[in-house]
């Protein structure tokens, strides 16, 4: 089961996919590069870029927002960060994200005063 159908059927919403486009691009964002240098340089940039894509480009029908916290913890662990920030606060970032009031240096900033090392 997808992160997107777990959260739906926790926390409710309709399940779906409403462009595969954005949600494939904003899934390729971390990995972008320029003459053979990544873009985004450190891994609170590239979880960064991922939660902003999935929320920006709103690929799902409902629940992007959810889906793209989600999908940038996941993300985070596999760089070997741990997130440690309150639900909340994660909701308050998503939402700033969604309204362009955070921007990716915002993010990745926030990113990496709210995580650890995953032991």
């Amino acid at each position: 089961m997808t992160a997107h159908v777990r959260l739906i059927r926790e926390y409710g919403g309709g399940i779906g996919v409403r462009d595969a486009g954005l949600i494939e691009s904003a899934l390729h964002l971390p990995l972008a590069s320029f003459e053979g240098q990544p873009l985004y340089r450190t891994p609170f940039e590239r979880a960064a870029i991922l939660w902003i894509g999935l929320i920006r480009n709103h690929g799902f029908v409902d629940a992007n927002k959810r889906t793209a916290t989600a999908a940038m913890a996941r993300w985070l662990l596999l760089e070997g960060f741990r997130l440690r920030a309150a639900h909340d606060e994660l909701v308050d970032m998503a939402v700033g994200i969604a309204n362009k009031q955070c921007q990716l240096g915002d993010v990745a900033k926030w990113l990496e005063s709210n995580a650890e090392p995953d032991a």
